[in-house]
C-alpha cells in the first residue's frame, strides 16, 4: 500500500512525508492563567463529540454498532 503509486508517480507515504505537523500548544499556553481545560483527545471524547453529532442530527446514525467499546 505505501509502494504504490497513487498520483501522479508519488506514493501514499510521499504524498504524506511532508505535511504539516499541528498541535495544541499554541492554544494551551493561551488558556494557561484562565482556568479553562482542555480535554485529552481519547474514546471517551470522541463519543461524546459523536453522540451529540448524531443526536442532534448533524450525522447519521452509524449503520453498525461500534468495533470499540
Amino acid at each position: 500500500m505505501l509502494t504504490e503509486q497513487v498520483e501522479e508517480g508519488k506514493t501514499v507515504w510521499e504524498l504524506y512525508e511532508n505535511m504539516p505537523v499541528y498541535d495544541s500548544s499554541s492554544t494551551q499556553n493561551a488558556l494557561a492563567d484562565t482556568g479553562i481545560v482542555c480535554p485529552d483527545m481519547n474514546t471517551e471524547l470522541l463519543e461524546r463529540y459523536f453522540t451529540f453529532m448524531t443526536g442532534s442530527g448533524f450525522l447519521d446514525q452509524p449503520m453498525h454498532p461500534p468495533i470499540l467499546s
